[in-house]
């Protein structure tokens, strides 16, 4: 059965036969009937609301509610926008000021990048999905095996866009403008849990303001969880964790340690501390390997250096350099799942010539942890604190995060979609019990041999009845 509108009208008919009507306990998965809206009745048509405001009052992300139609705002600087969401079979809003109105819930959409794509999988709207410049590039199995039945390449990218509901991208300057073009900036939020926020966003274009409240309270509550473990199992001396990467870029090598928020999120939630830099960007070897002299445990985020001797060469070390990181086997990398085409997810492109087609395709994003790794956000720091305190999880085996001496990679392929009308589900890790660490060493190396295949539990998929109808 194929969610359309005109399938939810029949819904909704029904319901107000039974004199439910919109202001019943859940939102409407469709348009209210013809000559069913009265603009001067009380109404309120979306009875489930996002809890986002209660959950976090600093989010970068605000949703109010007005009866008949909804305001949602980013509030990051350089991705600000107001949207006016109304409720279709209703009204445009007249005397409202926003960028854009979208009529909700919206049926199809386009999308200029992999980021967004797990979001709208947690919320079950892979189907509404028509077009994307990342069909090819996305690490999801489901949308991959979707792209091999119905094209979603953006062939005709302005026509294409201008067809659909809603145009989800970031940073594209060439389709700015378009009506429907809304800014998806979970990338540039800088909170880790804000990432995840991020899932609030997109449920109030489908309506679906209660599959996200649950899906941000499990990811949330499970980080928290995880995060309380790692604290009272890290060592009196806290670890010193850097999160470092190598560029080459036309031929000239630099280097970077992160201070963003998002990663002294990661470190501080397990109880360590970031690599201490009055600058994190490096144009000399020398200062660079300074700034990591003293650091327990590295994880590199660089693009294509996949192995110990790649790395060591691109950072000016070798397998005898006296750093505790070289030592102890605790350099990673954030490859371990990877997309079976490779490649990068295209919205990078916005950063050069789109009319002209003159941007680099790098083979750098084909991994997971530039995709579902944003939502995951609790999946993120399990596997960090797998990588810091091996025996607080001895059977966990990671997402994102591998040795960079382990060979094991897993390639996310359409054969691995088991039901691409599914919604996906968010990994719950299960909390472990505190194991104090000794001193202020790593201990033992969290290599391959350390790798044994784990039970997590899932959060479990929420129903989405007839929001979808998948």
């Amino acid at each position: 059965m194929v969610y359309t509108r005109l399938f939810g009208l029949a819904v909704a008919a029904a319901a107000l036969a039974a004199g439910v009507q919109a202001q019943g306990t859940t939102n409407l998965k469709a348009c209210v009937p013809e000559g069913q809206f009265n603009a001067g009745a009380n109404v309120d048509y979306f009875p489930e609301k996002s809890n986002l405001a209660q959950q976090d009052a600093s989010s970068s992300i605000s949703i109010s509610y007005h009866n008949y139609y909804k305001v949602v705002k980013s509030l990051l600087s350089g991705a600000n926008q107001t949207i006016v969401l109304w409720q279709c079979g209703t009204q445009r809003p007249a005397d409202v000021v926003a960028d854009r109105f979208i009529s909700v819930p919206i049926d199809d959409v386009a999308i200029g990048d992999t980021t967004i794509v797990p979001y709208i999988e947690a919320l079950g709207g892979r189907s509404t999905i028509k077009y994307s410049s990342a069909g090819q590039y996305t690490g999801s199995p489901c949308l991959q095996a979707l792209n091999t039945t119905q094209s979603l390449d953006d062939t005709n990218e302005q026509t294409q866009i201008a067809s659909v509901d809603t145009y989800f991208s970031f940073m594209d300057s060439a389709n700015a403008n378009a009506t429907n073009y809304v800014s998806f900036a979970a990338t540039t939020d800088p909170g880790a849990l804000k990432r995840s926020q991020w899932i609030h966003f997109i449920g109030a274009f489908y309506n679906a303001e209660a599959i996200a409240n649950t899906i941000y309270s499990q990811i949330a509550d499970n980080y928290k969880c995880l995060s309380s473990a790692a604290k009272e199992s890290a060592p009196s001396t806290p670890l010193t964790v850097a999160f470092a990467s190598y560029s080459n870029y036309q031929g000239k090598s630099t280097w970077s340690l992160s201070t963003a928020p998002y990663v002294n999120d990661y470190i501080t939630s397990i109880g360590a501390k970031n690599v201490s830099v009055t600058s994190g960007f490096f144009s000399e070897a020398g200062p660079f390997q300074q700034a990591i002299k003293d650091v327990d445990l590295l994880v590199d985020t660089s693009f294509g250096l996949s192995s110990q001797d790649d790395l060591l060469k691109a950072y000016g070390l070798t397998k005898d350099s006296d750093y505790k990181f070289i030592k102890n086997q605790k350099i990673f990398t954030v490859n371990k799942e990877q997309n079976l085409n490779g490649g990068m997810c295209k919205y990078l492109r916005s950063f050069y010539d789109r009319s002209a087609e003159t941007y680099t395709d790098y083979t750098l994003s084909k991994i997971a942890w530039f995709e579902s790794a944003v939502l995951e956000q609790n999946v993120v720091l399990a596997d960090l604190i797998w990588a810091a305190y091996p025996n607080v999880q001895p059977n966990y085996q990671s997402t994102y995060l591998k040795n960079i001496n382990d060979s094991t990679v897993k390639t996310l392929a359409p054969a691995d979609c088991t039901d691409r009308n599914a919604p996906s589900a968010i990994p719950n890790i299960t909390c472990p019990k505190p194991v104090k660490q000794g001193g202020g060493s790593t201990g033992g190396s969290s290599g391959a041999g350390s790798l044994v295949a784990s039970s997590v539990g899932a959060i479990a998929a929420v129903a989405i009845g007839a929001a979808f109808a998948l």
